[in-house]
């Protein structure tokens, strides 16, 4: 989160305030031959997805991105320091001290002190590397272009 990347605690304080194609079929006189292929492609179709899956990989990782960022925001919120830490990049985790970063988000828990349920969340996803906008009930919290990175195939906050 912009707000809450780890910067310093003064400063952290004051941004908290404000697909498979069917087979060719071969020419052929005869007519079951025919047959016999289209019945195989058919049933080697793929099935449509049920209402509950992904549609495809890119839905499912922008669920998984949206998943990851409020996991972040609500751990950072309650004061869960080391959960919210554990979601940040390995860069960043490099950059700053888990110390630092937890008085950062007692501060934020002493500020906010619950979860809150992102109001809207859009994601503009390039392979490993994302882009992210979400917004809360509280205007001051809402993240422009938060940068996000997968990391052994799981997103983490990567704004340090």
């Amino acid at each position: 989160m912009n707000l809450l990347k780890p910067v310093t605690v003064a400063a952290s304080i004051s941004l908290l305030a404000a697909c498979g194609a069917a087979p060719a079929a071969t020419p052929s006189s005869d007519p079951s031959a025919t047959a016999t292929v289209l019945s195989q492609s058919a049933e080697s179709s793929p099935v449509a997805p049920s209402p509950t899956e992904p549609a495809n990989a890119a839905e499912s990782d922008q669920e998984a991105l949206r998943t990851a960022a409020q996991t972040y925001s609500d751990a950072y919120l309650t004061g869960d320091g080391d959960s919210a830490y554990s979601l940040l990049s390995a860069r960043c985790q490099a950059r700053i001290e888990i110390s630092e970063f937890a008085s950062m988000v007692d501060m934020a828990k002493s500020m906010y002190g619950s979860a809150l349920p992102f109001t809207s969340f859009s994601a503009d996803i390039s392979g490993d590397m994302a882009r992210v906008t979400y917004t809360f009930s509280v205007q001051a919290i809402n993240q422009t272009d938060e940068p996000w990175v997968k990391e052994e195939g799981t997103w983490h906050e990567d704004d340090c």
